[in-house]
């Protein structure tokens, strides 16, 4: 069964670039950026793998839909 996961790779300063993690297999997995930034690591939710709805981050609506689309189209492999 695969399984897909976001997270978040820190940068020097508070933000951070969201990855996705694709494990497929045994022992086969898969690391990529995605582009979409984070203007402050607290503001990230580990669980629901999505930026929490604080007036911070200005693109939160934008970057939680592409991150839903990125679910439902695995969900479909």
């Amino acid at each position: 069964m695969a399984k897909l996961n976001y997270k978040i790779r820190k940068s020097n300063d508070k933000s951070g670039t969201i990855q996705l993690h694709y494990n497929y297999g045994t022992n086969s997995r898969l690391r990529y950026s995605t582009g979409l930034k984070i203007q402050n690591m607290k503001n990230w939710d580990p669980k629901g793998m999505r930026i929490k709805n604080v007036v911070e981050e200005l693109d939160k609506n934008y970057i939680n839909n592409k991150l839903d689309l990125g679910k439902a189209t695995t969900n479909h492999i």
